[in-house]
C-alpha cells in the first residue's frame, strides 16, 4: 500500500506546475542577488561624501575679559563659536587663527560631534537639513557667524573651557 501511495504522490508532483525546477530556483537566486546589488548601490549613492576642512588653533574671546585657546577647530565649528560669542566679545570673537592641518570628514558626522559638544538646538539652527552645508574657509565662517541669530540659551561655556584645558 505504501508503494501505491508513493506512485500517486509522484504522479501528482510531476503534474503540479507550482513545483520549481532547479533552473527556476537558480533564476530566482540570480534575480534576488541582482535586487540586493541594486539596493547596495542605492545605499552607496546615499552616503555623504567626506569634505576636507582646514583645522586650526584659535584664540577665542569669550567676553571682554576672557580669551581661550582651542585646538583643531574647523571652519564649521568656528561659525558656531562666532555666532555664540560675537555679541559678548564686542565683535569678531576669534582673535587669531593658526592653521595646523586638514581633516576629511562627513558633514553629517561633524554635525553629530558638534551636538555632543554644544547645544544641539543651536547646532541644528546653523546646520539644518539631512546633509548640512558647511563653510570651508574661516573667512566665510566668520562672516556667517556674525550674521547668525541663535535661539536663546548658552553654549556650554564650561565645555569650551574644558576643551581649552584638554588641548593645552
Amino acid at each position: 500500500m505504501s508503494g501505491h501511495f508513493y506512485m500517486i504522490e509522484t504522479k501528482e508532483v510531476e503534474n503540479d506546475h507550482s513545483v520549481e525546477t532547479a533552473e527556476d530556483i537558480e533564476a530566482t537566486i540570480k534575480e534576488l542577488r541582482k535586487r540586493q546589488q541594486e539596493l547596495e548601490d542605492d545605499e552607496d549613492e546615499e552616503q555623504v561624501e567626506k569634505v576636507k576642512f582646514p583645522k586650526a588653533r584659535i584664540h577665542l574671546r569669550m567676553n571682554k575679559n576672557t580669551v581661550i585657546t582651542l585646538e583643531n577647530v574647523t571652519p564649521p565649528e568656528a561659525l558656531i563659536l562666532v555666532a555664540e560669542h560675537h555679541k559678548s566679545a564686542g565683535g569678531n570673537p576669534i582673535e587669531k587663527i593658526e592653521k595646523t592641518g586638514e581633516v576629511e570628514i562627513d558633514p553629517v558626522m561633524l554635525r553629530a560631534a558638534f551636538c555632543s559638544k554644544y547645544d544641539s538646538k543651536k547646532v541644528y539652527t546653523i546646520y539644518p537639513g539631512s546633509v548640512p552645508a558647511m563653510p570651508r574657509t574661516y573667512k566665510r565662517a566668520l562672516l556667517l557667524g556674525i550674521g547668525t541669530q541663535l535661539p536663546e540659551s548658552k553654549l556650554m561655556e564650561h565645555d569650551l573651557a574644558r576643551s581649552a584645558s584638554m588641548s593645552s
